[in-house]
C-alpha cells in the first residue's frame, strides 16, 4: 500500500513539473509568472496558480474587483447606514482563495 501511495506520489509530483515547465514555455505566462515571483514567499506554483485563474488582470476595473473574485474580502451588508460585516465572502474562485490563503500561511513575516 506504501509503495502503491509512493509511485502515485512520484507519478503526480512528475506531471506537475511537467506541466510547469511546458506553461513556462509561454512567454506571457512566463513573464507574469517571473514578475510574481520577486515578491517574498511567492512561489512558483502559487504565482502560476494566479496567472492562470486571474488571466488578464486589466479585466478588474478596480483593486476591490479582484480582492472580491479572489475571496480575500468578507461578505458585507448594508442597511439603514450601517455596515456589517460577515464572514469571507463565498462568491469568490474557489481554488483560488484557497491557494492564495494557504501561501499566506507560510510566507515569511
Amino acid at each position: 500500500m506504501l509503495r502503491l501511495n509512493r509511485i502515485n506520489l512520484d507519478m503526480i509530483t512528475g506531471l506537475q513539473k511537467k506541466l510547469i515547465n511546458l506553461l513556462q514555455t509561454d512567454s506571457l505566462i512566463k513573464e507574469r509568472v517571473d514578475r510574481l515571483m520577486t515578491i517574498k514567499g511567492i512561489g512558483q506554483v502559487t504565482a502560476l496558480t494566479w496567472v492562470l485563474e486571474i488571466e488578464d488582470p486589466n479585466r478588474f476595473s478596480r483593486i476591490s474587483k479582484a480582492v472580491s473574485y479572489c475571496g480575500l474580502c468578507s461578505a458585507q451588508k448594508e442597511s439603514a447606514s450601517k455596515n456589517m460585516r460577515g464572514p469571507i465572502s463565498k462568491k469568490r474562485n474557489k481554488h483560488l482563495q484557497w491557494v492564495l490563503i494557504e501561501a499566506a500561511k507560510i510566507v515569511p513575516i
